[in-house]
């Protein structure tokens, strides 16, 4: 599967904090049944981070069987690292799609991770639309996408009348 580029550049990026990208980015493959078609592409990702032996062992056993808390403990480890939030939604994403579909707790996971990662649904749209044409070449499809779209909780825009009244107020700021 062809990468995304990215402007995070992992030998930058410690060791103990790459594993924990990667735990958090196997969750995904656990959301459902574990299918050949998501391990391979988190392999996949160990070797590009530089994550080998125990390390990568305990990865790909977190793929198969999270332990929540230490996928949470990963999580919060990551939360204030602005550069990788998008990254890691987006491998997440990829990971989610590489089998080709999309289950409800798939798609529940991701939800959460963006909540987490403070990413809006909109955008997770938007990143999944990403992974499905740059990454994976499906141009013009977006089933998958769609899927995912369909779990993710959809936030309210406001009312017309809030948007107004802060218009309103900023125009007159402006006039004083």
């Amino acid at each position: 599967m062809k990468r995304a580029e990215t402007d995070v550049s992992w030998r930058d990026v410690p060791a103990a904090e790459r594993v924990d990208y990667l735990i958090v980015v196997a969750s995904i493959v656990a959301a459902d049944e574990v299918a050949a078609g998501e391990i391979a592409p988190l392999e996949e990702l160990c070797q590009e981070l530089g994550v080998d032996g125990a390390a990568r062992d305990r990865v790909l056993a977190m793929a198969r069987q999270p332990e929540r808390d230490v996928v949470e403990a990963s999580l919060a480890r990551l939360r204030g690292d602005v550069g990788l939030r998008v990254r890691l939604m987006t491998d997440a994403i990829v990971i989610a799609f590489a089998d080709g579909r999309v289950s409800p707790q798939e798609s529940e996971i991701v939800a959460r991770l963006g909540e987490a990662l403070e990413i809006a649904p909109a955008q997770i749209g938007l990143i999944a639309r990403y992974v499905e044409e740059a990454i994976m070449g499906h141009v013009d499809e977006h089933a998958l996408s769609r899927a995912l779209d369909d779990g993710l909780v959809i936030a309210r825009p406001h009312s017309p009348g809030v948007v107004r009244r802060m218009f309103e107020r900023f125009r007159g700021r402006g006039a004083s």
